[in-house]
């Protein structure tokens, strides 16, 4: 067996390693499809194959692309994550604050015919508390 057929084992070997890890979302599926193509592009060199190598090349770069993705970017979608969770967290006050609000204008029986409820509540809580 030459070294050629060799260097295309050892890739495939790696390479169909590799899609099973890249589909059950471990990292390492990336490094072994980049080791693959590394294997690929020493093989297309010693057989002359030009459309093997660039292909194994441009593969090299998005498995590159796509740890640097995963490992990088991952952390930055975390922080978004964080974020979408504080986001929905002041929704969810600002509703319960605005029911609050709501239920504190509907608590006012009758409003004063030139008033909003509004200005109405407003005008009960200064006189309770003594403001003028």
């Amino acid at each position: 067996m030459d070294i050629s057929m060799v260097l295309g084992w050892i890739g495939t070997i790696l390479f169909v390693y590799g899609v099973w890890a890249v589909g059950k979302k471990y990292v390492n599926g990336f490094y072994a499809n980049a080791l693959a193509n590394l294997c690929y592009v020493a093989q297309a060199i010693i057989l002359n194959n030009l459309p093997l190598f660039w292909l194994s090349i441009l593969l090299i770069v998005l498995n590159l692309k796509g740890i640097y993705e995963w490992q990088f970017k991952g952390k930055k979608s975390n922080l978004s994550k964080e974020r979408k969770h504080a986001e929905h967290s002041y929704v969810v006050s600002m509703m319960k604050e605005k029911n609050n609000y709501n239920e504190l204008l509907m608590s006012v029986e009758s409003k004063f015919s030139d008033e909003t409820r509004h200005q109405t509540a407003l005008r009960y809580i200064k006189n309770a508390k003594g403001d003028k």
